[in-house]
């Protein structure tokens, strides 16, 4: 083993610990905690980290805050990300069954006693005589997905890097506090709003949120 790649391997091992240290303090109220590493190569502005977070157990105000690794090879003092957030709700992911199933396992119009539509004077369907909406609509409707704009300083005016370790740093950054209700799960989508295509030097971005 070169000297080099022993270099990373202590400087990886004193974040990880680090990263223990900081997150033996903070358990308590944090529900969701995942890093998603960067490709080695480099982050292309146009390759979004997608992370989805699992059905919360409680209702409550919660903060979600981005976490960033980086390396002694990022050229740069801050980084801009831009995440998109979307909230699915409990209403969302129920089973979209149709009427029928739900009341019963006959078909509705068996079970009202109703002759089919072809011997009835009316041409249109039963729903459209009835003015029903189809379940599928009354059950799910679209979450706007809420854009944040993240300017990320990673040095002071001095040059010295603001984030824990040796060689790898940690970063934490707020995104928001949002309102979320037991059983609502997110989808949080991440880029960098950098004008240089390709960033070098990062090498795992992740997602903490914790109840408040």
């Amino acid at each position: 083993m070169t000297w080099q790649a022993l270099k990373h391997r202590i400087a990886l091992f004193t974040l990880l610990l680090l990263t223990a240290g900081v997150c033996d303090g903070c358990m308590d109220g944090t529900v969701y905690h995942h890093y998603e590493p960067i490709p080695v190569a480099g982050w292309e502005k146009t390759d979004t980290i997608m992370f989805g977070v699992p059905p919360i157990d409680e209702d409550g105000l919660y903060n979600i805050r981005l976490g960033l690794r980086t390396t002694g090879q990022y050229p740069f003092m801050s980084i801009t990300l831009i995440a998109e957030m979307q909230t699915i709700a409990v209403a969302d992911t129920m089973s979209q069954k149709p009427v029928a199933d739900s009341l019963s396992h006959k078909p509705l119009a068996d079970s009202l006693n109703i002759k089919p539509l072809a011997d009835s004077p009316s041409s249109k369907p039963l729903a459209d005589s009835l003015n029903i909406e189809p379940v599928a609509s009354t059950l799910s409707r679209e979450r706007p997905i809420i854009r944040y704009n993240l300017p990320c300083r990673l040095m002071n005016k001095s040059g010295h890097t603001q984030g824990q370790g040796i060689n790898y740093y940690q970063y934490e950054f707020i995104v928001a506090d949002i309102p979320l209700n037991a059983g609502d799960s997110l989808r949080i989508g991440i880029r960098h709003d950098m004008k240089r295509e390709i960033l070098p030097g990062l090498s795992d971005l992740g997602i903490i949120i914790r109840k408040k």
